[in-house]
């Protein structure tokens, strides 16, 4: 395993949709005239919880996608136009699984979440718990609403 595995896994470039996302949403809160003091922290904190648990769902959809057959060697689609570490072997099923459930990435998300709900309501809390569970639901079981039709699609993007 190497620092490209990691980013392959976290799919790195992909982040910056997230990112983009969150610019747009701060933009629009300033031009409300919504963004002043502490609150300046709260969207860097607020970004960076959205791209821990962005990376999170990248690295469980691959866990899921291999556990599935959907990425498996030969045939994985994906590997056509990014790396593939699952399928080529560098990291393994369990590493990775911890990688995207149990690590850094969603206790990091979670800790940011829990401290922007403590700071500013639960409606924060809410609609992080219902995100968390979107981001596990997609391909993890029992939902697996990835693999029923592209249930979930318009839920993460």
């Amino acid at each position: 395993m190497n620092k490209g595995d990691i980013l392959g896994l976290i799919r790195a470039w992909s982040l910056l949709m997230t990112l983009a996302v969150s610019l747009v949403g701060i933009g629009y809160a300033y031009y409300l005239g919504l963004y002043y003091g502490l609150r300046i922290i709260y969207s860097v904190m607020a970004v960076a919880g959205a791209l821990l648990l962005h990376a999170s769902v990248n690295v469980l959809n691959d866990y899921y996608d291999f556990i599935h057959g959907v990425d498996s060697p030969p045939n994985s689609p994906t590997a056509v136009y990014r790396r593939q570490p699952l399928v080529m072997g560098t990291v393994s099923p369990s590493f990775v699984k911890n990688l995207g459930g149990f690590s850094l990435i969603i206790a990091g998300g979670a800790t940011i979440g829990i401290y922007l709900t403590v700071m500013e309501g639960y409606l924060i809390l809410a609609l992080g718990l219902l995100g968390v569970f979107l981001l596990y639901a997609y391909t993890g079981p029992p939902f697996t609403l990835k693999y029923r039709g592209g249930l979930a699609s318009y839920r993460l993007h």
